[in-house]
């Protein structure tokens, strides 16, 4: 056995919290949907996803860039 798998991170590391600020583009099915991940660049299909109904893409690069410090500033504020 490696030493990861002794010390079984791997397993540790699926309970990680994922999370994007992404825009729904379309629907796959009735429970899956294409999601945009901007910072990324890149689209997928999920099905678990949380919807901020108030929000709306206005295309604007530079609001997404501030939300994105202002999230990572309280993450840091609760470690």
């Amino acid at each position: 056995m490696t030493s990861d798998a002794q010390l079984k991170k791997k397993r540790l590391s699926k309970l990680d919290p994922r999370a994007h600020i992404s825009y729904l583009i379309s629907y796959n099915s009735t429970n899956i949907y294409r999601i945009w991940i901007l910072y990324k660049g890149i689209i997928i299909s999920t099905r678990d996803v949380i919807f901020d109904k108030k929000t709306f893409f206005n295309g604007k690069r530079m609001d997404i860039l501030k939300d994105l410090y202002a999230e990572l500033d309280m993450l840091i504020k609760k470690i």
